[in-house]
Formats: structure tokens, sequence, C-alpha cells
């Protein structure tokens, strides 16, 4: 699933005329892949709950939602600019939905999850930037404009709202003195508090979404070469041309003027015999 999610986000990328984006998105989930994977043997976990339902080992980040969120990230790239709220708030089900998966499963913990998200929008930003910087454009915009308004507008409020929920009844849990290690389960508070994780993995999912779409607000992650046609450039100048010829042929005569203002003789003869030209070797 991993590799043909991603070789399809390439794959678009590809037809619309976006090579190195394709590369980037690849990049992007396999780095995003193989640093949580080396985060889970560097990092020790420490045994909280002491059941034997929860996996042994470090768990720290998730693999899954780490996966699921790059994809989602990856996509909002690839993906044409109207499209790309939509496709947020429908990502961030997914990787909601993928991360009580794994705490239901006993994989992981909520942060282990949130570590995930994380690390995804780390990659996926980074990759953003150096495309955007060397094959894209960002143009100039305030901090308060531009095409993230969408972002701030829905998926941000969304974002806080559920992190803020989901954070509360946590926390009720959590300061809970009647609740001892491996008791939660057997308690009221189990089914709250499992919203509750829902609630949070599903707010860091909306606000990394958010965060990465405010930060392509009007930019180009890469420029398609091939849909600019080349500017049209003017036919040449023909080179400059002559005095036409005289009616009749030959090259035009200028007439002279005489003393006094009378016309003289021209190249072809004739004119005024007052002339200079007609006392030429002549007498007074």
């Amino acid at each position: 699933m991993l590799a043909g999610s991603t070789l399809g986000l390439a794959g678009l990328a590809l037809a619309t005329g976006r090579p190195r984006l394709a590369l980037g998105v690849i990049v992007a989930v396999g780095g995003s892949t193989a640093t949580t994977q080396g985060l889970k043997v560097l990092l020790a976990r420490p045994d909280l709950v002491g059941n034997a339902a929860y996996a042994i080992g470090n768990s720290f980040p998730s693999g899954h939602v780490t996966i699921a969120t790059a994809l989602v990230l990856g996509g909002l790239l690839v993906i044409a600019r109207p499209l790309r709220t939509p496709l947020a708030i429908i990502g961030t089900g997914y990787v909601a939905v993928v991360g009580m998966a794994t705490l239901t499963a006993g994989w992981h913990r909520l942060a282990d999850g949130i570590g995930g998200i994380l690390v995804a929008l780390a990659w996926t930003s980074l990759v953003a930037a150096v495309l955007i910087s060397r094959h894209g454009s960002m143009p100039r915009r305030s901090w308060g404009s531009g095409s993230g308004r969408s972002a701030r507008r829905l998926l941000v409020p969304s974002g806080i709202a559920a992190l803020g929920f989901g954070g509360g009844l946590v926390l009720v849990a959590w300061l809970d003195p009647s609740l001892g290690p491996g008791s939660l389960a057997a308690t009221s508070e189990a089914t709250r508090t499992y919203v509750g994780a829902l609630a949070v993995i599903a707010g860091a999912a909306l606000l990394a979404s958010a965060a990465l779409l405010w930060a392509l607000r009007g930019a180009v992650v890469e420029r398609r070469d091939w849909s600019v046609p080349p500017p049209p450039t003017a036919p040449p100048r023909p080179p400059p041309v002559g005095r036409p010829p005289a009616p009749g042929g030959g090259a035009p005569r200028a007439r002279g003027r005489g003393r006094g203002g009378a016309p003289g003789r021209t190249a072809g003869g004739g004119g005024d015999p007052g002339g200079p030209a007609d006392r030429i070797g002549g007498g007074p």
C-alpha cells in the first residue's frame, strides 16, 4: 500500500509536468519512514502502564501514522490548489482512523501518533522548501494574506477545538486519583479517554495540514515548463530600401537654381540661358 500510494502521487506529479515534485514526494515519504524507524531504535519506551496488552519495546513514533500523514501532506503538494482544503479534511479523518486503530490494537500510545505526524510534517516541509527555492516561486505576501485563508478559517479553529476537547478529557483521566496503572480499562473513564485521544490525533493532523497549506499560500512548488508557451517573437524587420526610381526610369533629376532665383540648367541640359551654366566660356 505504501509503495502503491507513493508511486500514485509521483505519477500524478509526472502527468502534470513536474518531475522534480514527483521525486520530492518519494523523498518525503521515504525520509519520514526511515526517520521513524531510526528513532524507534535510538529511543527507549518507558513502561508506564504495566499492561501486557501493550506491545513491548519502543513504539515512538508511530510508523503507521507517519506513513498516513506523509501521504496526505504529499498529496497537498501535488493536487490542484482549489482541492487542497477538502483533501486536508478527508486526510485528517484518515490519519485519525489509523492512529486510533494502532491505539486500540495496543501497538502505540497517543504520543506515538503525535510524533508520527510531526516527523511527516518536518520532511514534507523540508522538501517543499527546497523545491520552491530552486524550481518554483514564492510571491511576497504579508502574514495575513494569501491563498491560505481557507486553511486558517476552517482548519485552524477546528484543530484547536479538537485539541482542547481531547486534551481536556485525557487530562481529567490523568488527574483522577482513583485511577491507577492498568485500571483505566475497567472504569467509565475509558470511553471518554478514548474519545479524547481520537480528538487529539485529529486536531494534530488538522493543524499539521493547516500549517503546510498556510506555508504554501500562493507558492509554485515547481514550474511547469512544458505548459508555458514561449513568448511570441517579433518578425525580422526588412532591410532599408532606397528611393524608388523616378517615373520613366533612370535616376531622379534635381533642378538647380540660377542667379536671382531663376532655375538653372539641369543635369540633362536645358534650363534658363541666363544662368551661370550658360556663361561658361562665354563673354559678359
